[in-house]
C-alpha cells in the first residue's frame, strides 16, 4: 500500500514539472521573441550599402512558398522552409519549422526592417543580409542598377536560355555572385555567393 502511495505521489510530481517546463516553453514562444526594429540600408561589404526601401514590388502581390538553405562560412547547413510575399513596398521572409510554426519573420515596411524571431534562434547570417540578398537576386536587372551605382558597385550580366549570371564587384574584385534560373518574381532556383563574406543561400521555389 505504501509503495503504490509513494508510486502515485511521484508520477503526480513528474506530471506537475512537465506542466511547469511546457508553461514556461509557451511563455518564451508567446511574447519572448527577439525583436528588432532597424533601417532599410543594408551593408553588404565594408562601405557598400543598399538602401531596401527603394524597392516597390513587381507591380502586383507575390506570396511564394520556397526552400532556403545557408551554407556559413564554417560549420552544418542550415535549412529551412521560407514564405515570401512581396505587396509594393512591403517585403516579408518568413522562417517556418518543419510543422509549419514560425521560427523568424523579417518584414521591410514603410522604409524600417523589423525581425522577429523565436528565443535562443540564431541565423547564420544577419537579417538585414538575408532579405538584401533575397532582393537581388529576385528583382529585375533594371532596378538594380542605380542601387548597384549607389553602393560603389559595378553590375555585370550575363543571360542566356531561361538562366541569368549577376556578379557585383567594386575595384577590388566580386563581391556578389548570383546566379540565377527562371523569370522574376518567382525564380525556379537561385544560388547566392558571398565571396568576401564565405556564405551561400540557396533559394528553390517549392
Amino acid at each position: 500500500m505504501n509503495a503504490s502511495r509513494g508510486r502515485y505521489r511521484s508520477e503526480r510530481l513528474d506530471l506537475a514539472w512537465r506542466l511547469v517546463i511546457l508553461a514556461f516553453w509557451l511563455l518564451c514562444l508567446s511574447g519572448c521573441a527577439v525583436k528588432r526594429d532597424t533601417s532599410a540600408r543594408v551593408r553588404l561589404d565594408r562601405g557598400a550599402k543598399i538602401d531596401l526601401s527603394t524597392f516597390e514590388g513587381f507591380g502586383e502581390p507575390f506570396a511564394g512558398l520556397q526552400r532556403m538553405v545557408i551554407q556559413p562560412n564554417s560549420g552544418d547547413p542550415f535549412r529551412m522552409q521560407l514564405a515570401v510575399e512581396v505587396e509594393g513596398d512591403r517585403h516579408a521572409l518568413v522562417g517556418l519549422t518543419p510543422i509549419g510554426n514560425r521560427a523568424f519573420s523579417i518584414v521591410l515596411e514603410e522604409g524600417r526592417l523589423r525581425y522577429e524571431a523565436l528565443p535562443f534562434f540564431r541565423l547564420p547570417v544577419p537579417a538585414r543580409e538575408l532579405l538584401g540578398c533575397w532582393v537581388l537576386a529576385h528583382y529585375p536587372e533594371e532596378a538594380l542598377r542605380a542601387e548597384a551605382l549607389s553602393a560603389k558597385w559595378t553590375l555585370e550580366t550575363l543571360a542566356e536560355e531561361g538562366r541569368e549570371l549577376r556578379r557585383f564587384a567594386d575595384r577590388h574584385g566580386v563581391v556578389l555572385e548570383i546566379r540565377i534560373q527562371g523569370d522574376p518574381p518567382e525564380r525556379s532556383r537561385v544560388r547566392v555567393i558571398h565571396y568576401r563574406k564565405g556564405y551561400r543561400i540557396d533559394f528553390t521555389s517549392r
